[in-house]
């Protein structure tokens, strides 16, 4: 495997857990989540990383552009759930939480940052739902 594929194994159970709600693919069994808290931190945690990797791209253009860290507001039940899922499987090998901000661990490189938002940004293309009038 290469470094993308590796760095990318987060993003693709992500994106299988949207298909198939099976949250195996992302904790271990014992840990108790509910599904539509899961759901939206999933599809949260994912644009997240679409929206750092447009950023990477508006700086390579020379546009001034910084990557943020993903802003969480207690009051909301998927960001105090998200605090504690960065504690369990596989979100506490690449993620943590430092004062109300969701981002990457510091152990994480930056070329591993980018393969993972690249990853994100290729691949995570939700349906768009329409509306008949």
């Amino acid at each position: 495997m290469t470094i993308r594929e590796v760095d990318a194994y987060i993003v693709e159970r992500m994106i299988e857990y949207l298909k198939t709600r099976d949250k195996e693919l992302l904790l271990p069994e014992e840990y108790d989540i509910d599904a539509k808290n899961l759901t939206v931190i999933v599809t949260n945690v994912i644009s997240w990383l679409k929206l750092e990797r447009k950023r990477e791209i508006w700086k390579s253009q020379g546009r001034k552009a910084d990557n943020k860290s993903l802003e969480l507001n207690d009051k909301y039940p998927w960001c105090v759930a998200l605090r504690d899922l960065v504690e369990w499987g596989l979100f506490k090998d690449y993620f943590c939480v430092r004062e109300s901000k969701f981002d990457f661990l510091e152990t994480i490189s930056q070329e591993e940052k980018s393969a993972i938002r690249t990853y994100a940004y290729d691949n995570y293309n939700p349906q768009k739902h329409t509306y008949d009038r």
